[in-house]
């Protein structure tokens, strides 16, 4: 499962940032493609990134609604849940703490199980990816689900990879495949 925008939900605070900073209304409706930086105003440009490396951005960052709940559904259920996530510099902690603090994951003995920093999730070995970034999915060697967001819904419907709206879409399509 990939992290940012599948569980966590990063672009509302990562745009609250900008916004409050360039003085903009950028919204994640507005995010039509996979790169930001086309929507943010030109004088930012790249500099949007910057803000991934701000230590205290995942601290106001909510969960995706349902993603708890249904990730435990699918953890009971006997799935192993495994978090897929690319990271800028410094930011594997911040995503770790996250993931512990909103419950997703448990430290055991010093140890975080079931947390991989990846780019490149094709070199991932599983069943199943739940991602945002087609890609992702497209790369991928399993089964990929999209999970919807604006900046993949342009181009995905040629591909024909099962889309989900919600949580509940994920577990059931799971659930429904492999049961």
């Amino acid at each position: 499962v990939d992290l940012d925008e599948v569980v966590a939900a990063l672009t509302v605070e990562w745009l609250r940032r900008y916004n409050r900073d360039w003085k903009d209304n950028l919204t994640p409706d507005n995010i039509k493609s996979w790169d930001l930086s086309l929507f943010v105003k030109p004088d930012c440009g790249e500099y949007i990134y910057r803000y991934l490396e701000n230590p205290t951005l995942y601290e106001s960052v909510k969960p995706v609604p349902g993603a708890l709940d249904e990730i435990q559904a699918l953890r009971n259920a006997n799935f192993r849940i495994i978090f897929v996530t690319a990271c800028v510099p410094h930011s594997f902690d911040q995503k770790r703490k996250w993931l512990e603090r909103e419950g997703f994951i448990v430290e055991e003995r010093g140890i975080v199980k079931d947390l991989v920093a990846v780019a490149d999730k094709s070199l991932i070995r599983t069943d199943i990816l739940v991602d945002d970034g087609l890609h992702n999915i497209l790369t991928f060697p399993g089964m990929g689900i999209i999970f919807d967001a604006p900046w993949n819904r342009e181009r995905l419907y040629r591909y024909g990879i099962y889309r989900a709206f919600s949580w509940k879409e994920v577990t059931r399509y799971v659930q429904h495949t492999f049961l």
